[in-house]
């Protein structure tokens, strides 16, 4: 997956992670357009995320 960096979020197609620098630590939103996926520490855990659900949607289909 590449992501490429937008004006308020990483994106990958219909992927999108958020940054909130609402508490402290800040914490990242994973997103596939429009559905909520999960809430991470890092930007990395959400990318990995992403990833292992393309992986498996992947595997589900073959």
């Amino acid at each position: 997956m590449k992501w490429t960096q937008q004006d308020e979020c990483l994106a990958c197609g219909d992927w999108r992670i958020f940054r909130y620098a609402l508490g402290d630590p800040p914490y990242y939103e994973l997103w596939e357009w429009p559905q909520f996926l999960g809430r991470y520490t890092t930007a990395g855990a959400a990318k990995a995320e992403a990833e292992r659900l393309m992986n498996e949607r992947e595997l589900n289909a073959a």
